[in-house]
This record gives C-alpha cells, structure tokens and sequence, in this order.
C-alpha cells in the first residue's frame, strides 16, 4: 500500500512548476516593480508628517547617482 502511494505521489512531483522569475543579478533594475516608501511615527501608529526623502543609485565605480527625491 505504501509503495502505491509513492507511485502516485511520483507524478505530482515532476510537474512543471509556475515560478516567479528571479533577476538576473542581485539589485537589478525591475521597471514592474518600483519602490514605495512608507514612514511611520512609531510611537502613534500612523503615517508620519512631511519628511524629505533622496534616493541614490550605487554605480559600477562606486559612486552614487540621486534617482529620486521629494
């Protein structure tokens, strides 16, 4: 009965399975996915006041490159 059911359950495994898929390098630029940052004033639970935000991109030289800012 055992052995019936690892036959059976053989099958299932092969499937083909519907993965998301992975970038090709760690940090790579994803266009279908762009950042949203959210700040919280931790001690009340809700969205914190006007805050002034920079966001910076590490180029191949080291060197940093402003993306965004508001």
């Amino acid at each position: 009965m055992a052995a019936l059911r690892v036959l059976l359950l053989l099958p299932c495994l092969l499937l083909p399975t519907h993965t998301a898929p992975v970038a090709e390098k760690h940090g790579g630029s994803d266009l279908r996915c762009p950042l949203t940052v959210k700040i919280l004033d931790a001690v009340h639970g809700t969205p914190a006041g006007p805050m002034s935000l920079r966001v910076f991109r590490r180029n191949t030289d080291e060197t940093w490159t402003l993306v965004a800012s508001g």
